[in-house]
């Protein structure tokens, strides 16, 4: 059932909680949105046609809260993919800003409270983000005992920049570490301007899709960058990147995305820019593969001469 549309007036912030079977983390991250010492949001859990324990989880936490907390799903209880999810979410939000969060992931009680006042503080800024914490302790079984370490996010700290130079300071066309996608808060009308997600990025090729997203915000809208962690991102062997890198699919994924960037760029008229340059440098051993070899075996021979005459 569609409460949300019943509930008049705005909020300031929408959370959007995008869920398939998550009902191993998914009460530990709502709950880390209960524990926000800023309180005017919503919060919109959005089923992806999940058949473990976690619809019915969301379903009594909305029960407990009607006024500020909703369960939302596709049509048939139908599993359409965190893209899909996240613009439906979009779609139902009441917020001035929304904010997105991974049902594995966690926030700290003060990540709204920081995260509005820099946006009103900033009001030309169309997006927020900072460091995240690379969480792998979460695991007490954790046998390898890698320790937790911050990632902040690789441009200019404390300060926005103007668009589109993110594309060209973040992963994947930069050396800098992109922001995660549980970090961001977003003003709704970029949203509605940039599109949202993108919706072909389905089954083994959401790994890329906060990538496609962010390059449509770094091209479209100031973003401001904290140096302030907000986030504990959760390390585990379900995540998208760990299961198509062990299933030896991560280059056609890879590969996908850029494929889709440069459509994507000249549909927004970027032919001959720096981020064109750049892409097309990505793009080149995979419609060039052979050349690309002989290239590396080159620049190795030579590598190798000037060790020798050294």
């Amino acid at each position: 059932m569609d409460k949300q549309r019943q509930i008049p007036g705005q909020v300031t912030v929408t959370v959007v909680i995008p869920f398939f079977n998550a009902g191993r983390f998914i009460a530990e991250t709502i709950e880390s949105v209960l524990a926000q010492t800023y309180t005017d949001w919503e919060l919109l859990l959005v089923d992806d046609g999940s058949s473990d324990n976690s619809t019915a989880i969301a379903k009594k936490y909305a029960q407990a809260q009607p006024q500020k907390v909703f369960f939302i799903e596709h049509a048939g209880h139908a599993n359409r993919g965190v893209c899909v999810t996240r613009n439906l979410g979009t779609h139902h939000a009441r917020g001035r800003y929304v904010a997105f969060l991974d049902a594995d992931d966690v926030w700290y009680p003060h990540k709204l409270s920081d995260q509005v006042k820099i946006m009103e503080q900033n009001p030309q800024a169309g997006m927020v983000c900072g460091a995240y914490l690379n969480w792998r302790n979460w695991d007490v079984n954790n046998q390898n005992q890698d320790k937790d370490e911050i990632r902040p996010t690789g441009a200019p700290q404390n300060s926005i920049t103007m668009p589109p130079k993110l594309s060209e300071y973040l992963y994947p066309l930069g050396e800098g570490m992109s922001p995660n996608p549980s970090d961001l808060l977003i003003k709704k009308e970029v949203l509605k301007k940039t599109g949202g997600f993108e919706e072909d990025f389905t089954q083994e090729y959401q790994l890329f899709e906060d990538q496609g997203f962010l390059t449509k915000i770094y091209l479209s809208t100031p973003v401001y960058v904290s140096d302030k962690t907000w986030t504990k991102y959760r390390r585990h062997a379900d995540q998208c990147m760990t299961v198509s890198r062990k299933a030896g699919n991560f280059d056609r994924i890879r590969k996908f995305y850029f494929n889709w960037l440069k459509k994507y760029l000249i549909q927004q008229g970027y032919r001959g820019t720096v981020i064109w340059a750049l892409a097309q440098k990505e793009l080149f051993p995979y419609e060039h593969p052979v050349l690309y070899k002989w290239q590396q075996k080159a620049e190795k021979t030579i590598k190798n001469i000037k060790l020798q005459l050294k």
